[in-house]
């Protein structure tokens, strides 16, 4: 990809199922090493990419729709939210009761309200605005996630930011290098960056991951690793990552 002059290559790294209690820096550093066996050795400027639900599934915040209690304000409220392309948000009684523990049925139904309110003068997103970003990183079941997830509801990740400081700092000991990480969430419409360590930036970070290169369905990469290329001389040697 090229961004803002620069070109990067983007290698997803396929992992094993993360699940809930897996230590997500040990899953990466298998990904890594392999990556570094077909010949890429990680390096100073380096940037690897987490999927916010990988971390969120590893951190314990996702569950079986099944073991979620849902509430009557959550069934009832659930009916309201408009479903898209790209998954069920909150239109799910689940996903609906993550949100309420997450904030609390006060800004739920503060945040309502003031969708109802501007929703006739063409303002959308005003729901997610007031309600927060932990509440729009809630993930819902559906057919195009790989299972067992295709039935789980997933609440954000907790402190991300400290999980990419950590997370850097282990693979930067691990390869002598300064290695820089981002948790993302990103979909086929969007992309939202959770945290990114100091060598890199928010806007940058956003570019890079805009066209949703982990993919959105079964692909099993949860990783991205990105390298930019100066120039015709600094190439990739990577003979398969799968």
């Amino acid at each position: 990809m090229t961004s803002d002059g620069d070109t990067y290559a983007r290698i997803p790294l396929r992992s094993p199922v993360i699940e809930r209690g897996d230590n997500l820096t040990d899953v990466l550093v298998g990904c890594l090493d392999h990556l570094r066996q077909q010949g890429c050795e990680p390096r100073d400027g380096d940037l690897v990419v987490i999927s916010e639900k990988a971390l969120s599934i590893s951190q314990g915040r996702g569950r079986p729709v099944d073991e979620i209690h849902c509430t009557t304000a959550a069934k009832v409220l659930s009916r309201f939210v408009t479903r898209t392309a790209i998954g069920i948000g909150l239109g799910h009684p689940t996903t609906m009761q993550l949100a309420i523990d997450e904030v609390g049925l006060g800004r739920i139904l503060l945040a309502a309200a003031a969708a109802g309110i501007t929703r006739p003068f063409g303002r959308r997103g005003v729901f997610y605005r007031v309600a927060g970003s932990r509440v729009n990183a809630i993930d819902g079941p559906s057919a195009a996630n790989l299972p067992p997830f295709d039935h789980w509801a997933m609440a954000a990740p907790l402190d991300s930011e400290g999980e990419a400081r950590r997370i850097a700092a282990a693979l930067s000991d691990r390869y002598g290098a300064r290695i820089d990480v981002a948790i993302i969430d990103a979909n086929d419409l969007t992309a939202e960056v959770f945290a990114v360590t100091d060598g890199s930036s928010v806007a940058t970070v956003c570019g890079l991951v805009s066209d949703n290169p982990l993919g959105q369905s079964a692909e099993q990469t949860p990783f991205g690793f990105i390298r930019r290329i100066t120039d015709h001389g600094d190439e990739l040697s990577v003979a398969a990552t799968a």
